[in-house]
């Protein structure tokens, strides 16, 4: 782009649990890496059998204005971090799965995955605003594979398959406190699938094309001026609440 640094991947397939760019630990779980920032930067994967961005336990990290495109893994890997922004990030072309990319038991790292190794700890405050999540290689798009985020805010997300013949689902969640406003989905088989406990809320949406909601835990789903095709919901305790949608 006119002022960004674009970076060309090539990795082979012994670099798979790698990343173009990545901030890892050792055993000791040091350094922490607290506050790395990375922006305007055009990360070109070339299908390299690795992932675009790792971040593991990483306190405060910034990306501003970065694309993620062409990886045989995640395009962003995110391991337990926590008040984190990522402002205008998209993630293209990315994502790899063990067998039928449309089947999400298949699917190794979505193409936006979150994650904790980290015993008794979880991803928390994490905000993504005017991201784009488009056209990706496996179902879903993100995955939230733990049941104990807390915080997480999606604000203003363009996600679409531009290919509904290719079978895929937005997003997945484990479980832990989600946050969605502004979303505007197309194109996919569903678009949120919430399996876990938790509050999950959704504001001033265009379109979520669907929500599969939890059964047999304690959960609530609000809605406030949300346009969604079905709803499936069956959860013990909580409240939820549906207003103007």
């Amino acid at each position: 782009g006119a002022k960004s640094v674009a970076l060309t991947v090539g990795m082979s397939s012994g670099s798979s649990r790698r990343a173009a760019i990545e901030y890892t630990h050792g055993a000791t779980r040091k350094p922490n890496h607290a506050g790395c920032v990375l922006q305007n930067l055009h990360l070109i994967g070339n299908n390299s059998a690795c992932h675009g961005v790792f971040l593991q336990e990483v306190s405060y990290p910034v990306l501003d204005n970065v694309i993620i495109e062409g990886f045989n893994g995640a395009g962003l890997l995110v391991d337990k971090c926590q008040d984190g922004s990522f402002n205008n990030v998209a993630v293209v072309d990315c994502g790899r799965t063990s067998g039928n990319p449309a089947d999400n038991a298949d699917t190794e790292y979505a193409a936006l995955h979150l994650v904790s190794t980290i015993a008794n700890d979880h991803c928390n405050m994490l905000r993504f605003r005017d991201c784009q999540i488009e056209n990706n290689r496996v179902s879903p798009y993100v995955w939230i594979d733990d049941a104990g985020p807390i915080g997480i805010w999606f604000d203003r997300i363009h996600a679409e398959n531009a290919n509904p013949a290719a079978q895929r689902d937005f997003l997945r969640s484990q479980g832990g406190d989600c946050h969605f406003s502004g979303i505007a989905a197309v194109g996919f088989r569903q678009g949120f699938i919430l399996e876990g406990y938790g509050n999950n809320t959704f504001s001033d949406c265009r379109h979520i094309i669907s929500v599969v909601g939890p059964r047999n835990v304690v959960g609530s789903l609000r809605m406030s001026n949300v346009h969604c095709g079905p709803l499936s919901w069956t959860s013990l305790a909580g409240r939820s609440y549906f207003t103007n949608c």
